[in-house]
């Protein structure tokens, strides 16, 4: 495994580093929008759903819920089953997205999520705020995460 000097536990306040995540997206459009990431620092695992994205959709802020020890093997297990000409039983991978906790934090992460560009702890007040970016109703009239996140989401990232 390679060696991250950038934990999940902390990347609060930091910017423009390489991310420690591994991804397994579930939803993709122009990059990841929804899935499983496992910190490759200290093996913590999320469940994640973009919630913003910057003018370009180059930067995409993403609310990411805790996850259950060994979530993301069990998914790798599932997709190993298969051959990829076939797609796996949602119902597998949905029961253990469905055991994610509330959302803890959000993080601005490039559009192939190879970058991280912030992350901020949530209190219980912006759970409120969470929605995917892609579900039915206007995204424009959601919560502006790029200004919670102090972010400008008129400028990309490079």
């Amino acid at each position: 495994m390679s060696e991250y000097l950038v934990c999940c536990q902390n990347l609060r306040g930091i910017g423009y580093i390489e991310s420690p995540f591994k991804v397994i997206t579930s939803a993709y459009y122009d990059g990841p929008t929804s899935g499983i990431a496992q910190c490759q620092s200290c093996s913590a695992e999320y469940s994640f759903v973009m919630v913003d994205w910057d003018d370009n959709q180059d930067v995409r802020i993403h609310a990411f819920a805790p996850l259950p020890s060994g979530s993301f093997m069990r998914v790798e297990n599932i997709l190993a089953r298969y051959e990829p000409t076939e797609w796996p039983n949602d119902k597998e991978i949905e029961e253990i997205l469905e055991m994610a906790g509330e959302v803890t934090m959000v993080v601005a992460l490039s559009q192939y999520g190879n970058r991280v560009f912030g992350a901020r702890t949530l209190a219980e007040r912006d759970l409120r705020n969470i929605r995917d970016w892609f579900s039915p109703g206007d995204p424009e009239a959601g919560y502006d995460w790029f200004t919670f996140m102090e972010l400008d989401r008129r400028i990309s990232r490079p």
